[in-house]
């Protein structure tokens, strides 16, 4: 799976990105999950933040740790992938945008996004 992750480009269909995301389950393979990140980190900021925000409900239902840790290093990267980020999910279905909502609250009070760098840049922009 690495060698296949590390082949992408970054500008492929929506598809490959979601499938990436897909990837993210609880298991204790490091060099995956680190070439997962690294494998994000080649789309375009914009692009980046739509995208996790599309396919973020799923890797929440799968691993709330993994889901975490993609919002942290969302949450701590570039301001136009946060606020791309910030406008997909506000258009995301109700339950999904809920969900969502409450574990963003719950990782700003002590969690994946409780540093100050990270607190309060993921919200919900009127849709």
């Amino acid at each position: 799976m690495i060698e296949m992750l590390e082949m992408l480009r970054g500008d492929e269909d929506d598809r490959f990105f979601h499938a990436v995301l897909e990837t993210l389950i609880d298991q204790e393979d490091y060099g995956a999950y680190e070439t997962v990140h690294q494998t994000l980190l080649r789309v375009d900021d914009d692009r980046r933040g739509r995208l996790i925000a599309e396919a973020i409900s799923g890797v929440l239902e799968r691993t709330e740790t993994r889901a975490g840790d993609v919002l942290g290093q969302l949450a701590h990267g570039s301001e136009d992938a946060v606020q791309a980020f910030n406008a997909a999910a506000a258009l995301l279905p109700a339950h999904e945008k809920q969900r969502l909502e409450r574990f963003i609250a719950e990782q700003k009070a002590d969690g994946w996004l409780s540093r100050d760098n990270q607190r309060g840049r993921l919200r919900f922009l009127s849709s």
